[in-house]
């Protein structure tokens, strides 16, 4: 009984020990360790795991005092985790769609996600001066430009996002329907007999509406494209795949055979499809043999007649190659 409480005991200081070494180091992470992190994490799986498994026996033997202690450390790492698991909406959104309904969610697939999430916001145009100007300085975007100025006599005493709105310039960014509403902000105002419409934003005031009295009567249009060189291969290699093969020349011999499989197919009762056997023409040629034999004929005949023993014998085996069938 004493070994078994000293096991015990054992187990407990090991789980507290490093349940305080893991409260450490979340305490002084930094983002930069996601390896470490990962590891850290998966020690913690284990520990908890390893805690599961003696928890009734660690609770019965403790006092209030080393229970609360105890407590409160796993209390604490729960936070830290919860922490770590804290993501805006739309990145939980677009994780829960690359999942399977039966699917378990597991910790490697999640860090790719979160890499490829990252990467994608990363390269997403900045809002800052130095990346708006590098943006607009770029030939892909500079090419659609509206030369249409409006005049609006209306003062606005508000922060505008671009304050030269109403005169035409090239696009500083291009937002996507899934990024422009994650930008609007509470406040929103209307102008000029709710012609123009101020809506408040992360970047500033913007302003749309309606412009029909500042129209020139010309349309404008755009058109942004992207080279799909995925699809491109695809494309050129299905036309590949399904090219039609030049016919190959085809002898007189196997156009007859297509000719007499069209003519005589057929089915039976039970499904089966039957063609008649085709038949070769009889064009060939014997040859000049028929003089040949009667010749030797008449020369063996002679024989016989000279010798009347050869001819018995002759005889004798002719009848029996006859009374055994063979003729």
């Amino acid at each position: 009984m004493a070994k078994s409480v000293k096991c015990l005991e054992r187990k407990f200081s090991d789980i507290e020990k490093q349940l305080s070494g893991f409260i450490a180091f979340m305490d002084t992470f930094v983002e930069d360790d996601k390896e470490v992190l990962s590891f850290k994490l998966s020690q913690f799986d284990r520990l908890h795991a390893k805690y599961e498994s003696v928890k009734e026996e660690i609770f019965t033997s403790l006092s209030d005092g080393e229970f609360n202690n105890f407590d409160g450390k796993i209390t604490t790492c729960n936070k830290h985790i919860e922490k770590l698991e804290v993501l805006d909406s739309e990145t939980k959104r677009l994780f829960e769609m690359t999942l399977e309904s039966t699917d378990i969610p597991k910790w490697d697939d999640f860090l790719a996600f979160l890499n490829k999430r990252c990467l994608f916001l990363e390269n997403l145009p900045s809002a800052g001066a130095k990346d708006k100007q590098n943006f607009k300085d770029s030939p892909r975007h500079k090419s659609f430009i509206l030369h249409t100025d409006a005049n609006v006599d209306k003062k606005i005493n508000v922060h505008l996002a671009d304050p030269t709105f109403n005169i035409s310039n090239s696009i500083d960014a291009l937002l996507s329907a899934d990024i422009f509403f994650d930008v609007l902000k509470d406040g929103k105002y209307k102008l000029d007999n709710g012609n123009l419409i101020l809506q408040n934003t992360e970047f500033g005031y913007i302003i749309s509406g309606n412009t029909s009295r500042f129209s020139s009567g010309s349309l404008h249009c755009g058109l942004i494209t992207k080279d799909f060189e995925t699809l491109n291969g695809t494309l050129k290699s299905f036309w590949e795949i399904e090219e039609i093969v030049p016919t190959k020349f085809v002898s007189d011999e196997l156009k007859k055979c297509d000719e007499h499989f069209l003519k005589t197919m057929t089915r039976d009762t039970n499904g089966r499809f039957c063609v008649e056997m085709p038949m070769k023409d009889n064009d060939i040629e014997l040859g000049q043999s028929k003089s040949t034999a009667i010749r030797r004929l008449k020369l063996l005949e002679r024989r016989f007649v000279r010798e009347p023993h050869i001819k018995d014998k002759y005889v004798d085996f002719l009848q029996e190659y006859e009374d055994l069938d063979h003729m």
